[in-house]
């Protein structure tokens, strides 16, 4: 009986957007930390057919400007490979989104920072890449 119990309660445990909120917030948190730059989300929801669906989704650069703000991010995975460290992205829908990407003086985005290892505090973030 334990046997089924305990799975079956795992299972609900992690379809419930409550819990799945609560472990993105803590990965926010770790991304924010490692990259020095805020990183926050209201809420997500996951659902086991490759969905993910975030609400108020804010990322800021190092220098606390915004360079994404999506009331409603959606991201559809089209496949996801924990070995080989990829995840490919079928479809994107960002909508009602703020997006703000400058350049400094020298001519370097401010995207820049998320994918250069050496501005990050620590290594424990893997990078993912997508098939946009």
């Amino acid at each position: 009986m334990v046997i089924i119990v305990l799975p079956s309660a795992g299972y609900f445990f992690l379809r419930s957007s409550k819990t799945q909120t609560w472990l993105a917030n803590i990965i926010a948190k770790e991304i924010s930390e490692n990259l020095n730059a805020r990183f926050t989300l209201e809420s997500v929801n996951l659902l086991f057919s490759k969905r993910a669906i975030f609400k108020n989704l804010l990322i800021e650069d190092q220098h606390g400007d915004t360079l994404l703000f999506a009331p409603e991010l959606v991201i559809e995975i089209k496949s996801f490979k924990r070995k080989a460290r990829k995840v490919v992205i079928n479809k994107l829908c960002i909508n009602n989104s703020i997006l703000n990407f400058t350049t400094d003086s020298n001519n370097i985005i401010n995207l820049k920072f998320i994918f250069k290892p050496e501005n990050r505090k620590s290594e424990k973030l893997i990078p993912l890449s997508s098939g946009l």
